[in-house]
């Protein structure tokens, strides 16, 4: 490890405590054993020269130190990847007793990812930057979107039949999907999944990158509009969300950033700016055949599923194929399904990008099985033309 930190560049000869250390030297390979040797040994030098990494950060890693002459000797371990972690991740804590606290939550979250790996070894689990909280805090934040039926879409249809599409299709290949995005800590998945739908029919259709705005659609559909009935950072459905962007049309990140990182953030009031895009139809697609000659035909597609549990947070590749719950699924959730396959195996999946960062899952991607409504991903998919 030593030899592969010098030859990057981000540790010099010199003392461990002493040596500069970036972030970019945690990688997936990474020995984390390495910063049990920094304790008793100048870990407060070595954490004032660390690289790239902010005071209120390097703060939270002293109050770690702290904390670390407190623990017993089965959770070192434990403790020198949380101590990585902090730096990776850029973590800020502002108590001795919030990174406690912090620490019992990321210990719950290795033992999660342990016995998940243990129990679906078709999947890959790994820390993420969202391991220092609970899984309630988690999704509490991350989900937001319900269904809505009082409006009746027209039913797409397939201009090709299944058979006669692909086996395989993956819009990235194809320059029909926009960069993968972070609600944050806000209830916004119902604007994130419409945005990026719409932004991949631009691409496929007009050749045209847009980068448009989810927060002029989160606060121009919130409750203070009598028009349309979302309910900003706490959901929203794709039935408001579509009429919006159909009948005001949606204007760009840059003229109206996102700035809703918290579920108490005050939602803005609508404020009118330059529309750049519009939608012209929507359709409805509910026959997973359909929605593999859709995808293929017109682009990437909007989705409702269900998402939560223990194998979302962690997840981090793999093919997702949990059991349907007794009662159905219990839609929470909006994603854009751009692409489909089937694995060497031989079992058939969806290919589809979350609004959760690119830190998360595969690089902001994840994958369900195709052909089973897995996750409910039947209950409310839709077509939108630009």
């Amino acid at each position: 490890m030593w030899k592969s930190l010098l030859a990057a560049g981000l540790l010099v000869v010199g003392t461990a405590t002493s040596a500069p250390f970036s972030k970019d030297a945690l990688t997936e390979d990474f020995d984390y054993s390495f910063f049990g040797g920094l304790f008793g040994n100048g870990a407060h030098e070595f954490i004032d020269n660390l690289v790239d990494t902010t005071p209120n950060t390097k703060n939270a890693l002293k109050m770690a130190a702290i904390l670390r002459n407190s623990l017993e000797s089965d959770a070192l371990e434990d403790f020198n990847q949380f101590f990585g972690f902090i730096i990776k991740y850029g973590k800020e804590y502002k108590s001795q007793a919030e990174v406690a606290e912090r620490f019992r939550k990321f210990q719950d979250s290795l033992a999660s990812i342990e016995t998940n790996s243990r129990e679906n070894p078709e999947l890959e689990f790994a820390v993420n930057k969202y391991d220092d909280l609970s899984e309630e805090e988690f999704f509490s934040g991350r989900l937001g979107t319900y269904a809505k039926k009082t409006k009746k879409f027209d039913a797409y249809v397939p201009k090709t039949a299944p058979d006669n599409v692909p086996d395989s299709w993956d819009w990235r290949d194809h320059n029909g999907v926009t960069p993968v995005k972070d609600q944050q800590h806000c209830g916004s998945c119902y604007a994130f999944s419409v945005v990026g739908t719409i932004e991949s029919q631009y691409l496929v259709h007009k050749k045209t990158e847009l980068d448009l705005s989810e927060e002029d659609l989160v606060a121009c559909t919130y409750l203070n509009d009598t028009e349309y009935h979302n309910n900003g950072c706490h959901g929203g459905n794709f039935e408001d969300s579509f009429a919006f962007a159909q009948e005001k049309g949606l204007c760009t990140e840059k003229d109206w950033p996102y700035d809703l990182d918290d579920m108490d953030t005050p939602i803005p009031q609508c404020t009118k700016k330059p529309v750049a895009a519009k939608i012209k139809e929507i359709t409805s697609v509910s026959d997973e055949d359909d929605m593999k000659v859709s995808l293929y035909e017109n682009g990437p597609l909007l989705a409702e599923i269900q998402a939560g549990g223990n194998l979302f947070r962690d997840y981090h590749s793999g093919v997702m194929d949990p059991p349907t719950p007794p009662d159905g699924w219990n839609i929470n959730h909006g994603v854009v399904i751009i692409g489909y396959g089937t694995t060497e195996n031989g079992t058939d999946y969806w290919t589809i990008k979350n609004s959760w960062g690119k830190g998360w899952g595969d690089h902001g991607y994840f994958k369900i099985r195709r052909g089973t409504d897995c996750l409910g991903v039947t209950s409310g998919v839709f077509a939108v033309s630009v």
